[in-house]
């Protein structure tokens, strides 16, 4: 059965959720040379200024590969540099990685590009459909953060990091 005619909100918002990352990739980070987990991985960045690769594994959730190739084509690009901090003996765990002048304006390209479409997206409804929107997403975020507390061996410490991954790809918070 097509998602669309289940009577299930999970199931729509999860094929939702597919449909609008295959619209972001396609209309936003492709046109800029990005994809999602490229996008993912530079509002990491902004956030934290510096971080190691294993915390981007974790909390974006990738896979080893995807995660190191989407880190070599960034830096390849010039939108990341890796580090070793002075103060840290030569040790491959202790490298960080931080976004460059170049990456940091790339990624404003990218917010400013999720702001527009979200805008165009956001004119199709009504400020009250909006605003409903809004705090529903909200909710459901507040109940997968609850889940995920409930099942602490599942729980990668990271959760926080969605949020602020989220507002500083989408403004929220601007």
């Amino acid at each position: 059965m097509h998602p669309l005619k289940e009577k299930s909100i999970a199931r729509l918002i999860i094929f939702t959720a597919a449909r609008l990352e295959q619209f972001a990739n396609a209309h936003i980070f492709k046109p800029i040379g990005l994809n999602m987990t490229a996008a993912k991985i530079m509002g990491l960045l902004y956030i934290h200024k510096k971080i190691t690769p294993s915390d981007i594994l974790k909390i974006t959730g990738g896979t080893k590969s995807n995660i190191t190739q989407r880190l070599n084509y960034l830096e390849k690009k010039g939108y990341i540099k890796r580090f070793i901090p002075k103060n840290v003996a030569m040790d491959k765990r202790k490298i960080f990685i931080s976004l460059t002048e170049k990456g940091k304006n790339k990624f404003g390209q990218a917010r400013g590009l999720i702001s527009e479409k979200s805008l165009d997206l956001e004119k199709e409804f009504s400020q009250k459909e909006n605003d409903f929107h809004f705090e529903f997403l909200k909710k459901i975020n507040i109940l997968l953060n609850q889940h995920e507390y409930e099942q602490p061996e599942k729980n990668i410490n990271h959760k926080d990091n969605f949020h602020k991954l989220a507002s500083s790809c989408c403004s929220l918070d601007d």
